[in-house]
């Protein structure tokens, strides 16, 4: 079974991939998941508890990172439960990938594909693609709201130095001609010289 989801994110790729591979974080995110631990690095146990139709199911499990691709912001999850009470397990990957639009937005891009064995399989294919697909929606919006309640100072700093839109600079204008008047030639320069010289006698 393979449900995927996308959402776009108003933090940095850098943190909400750092947060993908924070697993108590990922869990606080997931609907019905509880009590998430680490058991050994890269792997918790926890459980995870839903409704499918009138039936209760409480899945005991773990979740492992099994691949992360820091350049190309990838990890990958691998999720295991059983109910016992029931008599069912569940396994599958979600692969989580992070697109960078900006230096304070992205996108987060959800691959699952689970397989769901035993009596947990007889619930009818229609009723658990429903379920795996509200599960999904609901944690990629939780996702997005839990980060951003805990964006870090270092994305409010990128977010405020990200560069706004350039406003091209004027071109140089020449100065505008002088429309003063001109000072008058003194009447003295515009005589004849014999004339000048009389005047001055």
């Amino acid at each position: 079974m393979i449900v995927d989801r996308s959402i776009s994110i108003d933090a940095s790729a850098e943190e909400t991939f750092r947060r993908c591979l924070d697993i108590p974080f990922v869990g606080a995110c997931l609907p019905g998941a509880q009590d998430i631990r680490e058991d050994t690095p890269d792997t918790y146990r926890g459980s995870f508890s839903i409704r499918v139709g009138p039936v209760a199911v409480s899945l005991q499990g773990t979740v492992r990172v099994i691949e992360t691709d820091p350049d190309g912001r990838v990890a990958v999850l691998r999720l295991e439960g059983s109910d016992r009470r029931i008599g069912g397990d569940v396994a599958g990957d979600m692969r989580i990938k992070v697109v960078e639009h900006s230096a304070t937005g992205c996108r987060l891009d959800v691959h699952t594909d689970v397989t769901i064995s035993g009596k947990l399989g007889q619930f009818g294919r229609a009723v658990i693609v429903k379920k795996a697909d509200q599960i999904t929606e609901a944690f990629v919006q939780e996702f997005s709201r839990q980060l951003a309640a805990v964006r870090t100072p270092a994305d409010l700093v990128a977010a405020q130095a990200a560069p706004g839109p350039v406003t091209p600079a004027a071109a140089p204008t020449a100065p505008a001609a002088s429309t003063a008047p001109q000072p008058a030639p003194a009447m003295t320069a515009i005589l004849p010289s014999n004339l000048r010289m009389f005047l001055r006698a």
